[in-house]
């Protein structure tokens, strides 16, 4: 089963002993960093969409 964000994906692949024996600690370590910023970026934007549909409650 696929993960349903990227947020759960992450916690997958921390716990994954595959990826840490396949990629290594530093390989794996420096995506989930990556991975990490790109999932905080997208939680923390404000689309216009949300922006024109909130605007419109005011």
């Amino acid at each position: 089963m696929l993960p349903g964000s990227l947020e759960a994906a992450i916690t997958l692949a921390e716990s994954s002993s595959f990826l840490w024996k396949a990629l290594g600690p530093h390989i794996l370590d420096a995506l989930l960093n990556n991975k990490r910023h790109e999932w905080e970026t997208y939680r923390t934007h404000v689309s216009e969409w949300e922006i024109k549909e909130q605007m419109a409650l005011v």
